[in-house]
């Protein structure tokens, strides 16, 4: 089946299908089923940035090494449990590998150009950065946070659900005889952090499934609490240190305020190459769906 053509960027052809890739990625990233006339039409501008930044990458005589290529490959399988999900989901989505290298290796060139143009063109000085604290103050806070260790009895390690809650329950009931958390966690836990002793470091609500989160904020420093189950399995907890709410002082927010304004300016930036880029380029949007 000939390929439907529906644009051309300096006389190389956009393709219906890589509208259509557009659009499903879109959706998959927004839970939408359809787009509306003007979301695809900001897409179709996407995809024209995208072949502009990539000319100038070469223009800018910009490579992407074969073990850059694997490096991010290797960082995408990571997003999967096993690396059998990953090729699968390639099969699923009729992804051809090589044509997934490719892919990457466009992202990896935009991304180039992108951190070569900022480089270049952003100066953060150190009055920009203190008047963004000064007028921001407001969003300077830290929400309140808990440090706490749990010990993971999970349903995926155990023959049954019922096995699982016994096993966690002879668990804290060692604890309330006396035998120490860590120790428990080191040598029953079912979670990576059974190596560190349970301590999952602090975090503020919102990070934790439901469950788990309203167990453990219920609990006072120091008492262990459970099992309280979750999809995961059973878990015990203890809250070893407590952060109330506080407002960050200029030194400990500038990290913050850096990376902020980097990405507000950032944005400005590539914005004003991409409208130079497309002034200079010959565009010519054809008949699409």
């Amino acid at each position: 089946m000939k390929k439907k053509k529906i644009a051309t960027v300096n006389d190389r052809p956009i393709y219906q299908k890589n509208l259509d890739d557009m659009v499903h990625i879109y959706c998959q990233q927004t839970g939408r089923e359809t787009v509306s006339p003007a979301e695809k039409k900001k897409l179709m501008d996407r995809i024209i940035h995208n072949f502009l930044l990539l000319e100038e990458a070469e223009v800018r005589n910009l490579m992407v090494t074969e073990k850059q290529l694997d490096q991010q490959l290797e960082e995408l399988k990571k997003q999967f449990k096993k690396e059998e999900e990953f090729y699968r989901s390639l099969e699923k989505n009729r992804i051809d590998l090589a044509a997934f290298r490719e892919e990457i290796r466009k992202s990896l060139l935009i991304q180039m150009i992108t951190d070569q143009e900022i480089k270049a063109h952003l100066k953060l000085t150190a009055d920009m950065l203190e008047n963004y604290y000064r007028d921001n103050i407001d969003k300077m806070k830290t929400p309140p946070m808990i440090r706490a260790r749990h010990i993971l009895v999970s349903f995926e390690k155990n023959s049954s659900r019922e096995e699982a809650e016994k096993k966690a329950g002879d668990l804290y009931q060692k604890l309330q005889e006396g035998e120490k958390f860590e120790r428990l966690a080191q040598d029953h836990s079912d979670c990576p952090s059974a190596a560190k002793g349970g301590d999952l470091g602090f975090f503020s609500r919102g990070q934790m499934v439901p469950e788990f989160e309203k167990a453990a904020f219920g609990l006072p420093r120091g008492q262990a609490g459970g099992p309280v189950k979750t999809q995961f399995g059973f878990h015990i907890i203890q809250v070893t240190d407590v952060r109330e709410e506080a407002t960050l002082n200029y030194p400990e927010a500038k990290p913050y305020i850096e990376k902020i304004l980097y990405q507000r300016e950032g944005h400005r930036i590539m914005e004003k190459l991409t409208r130079q880029l497309r002034k200079e380029a010959r565009v010519e949007i054809l008949q699409g769906d």
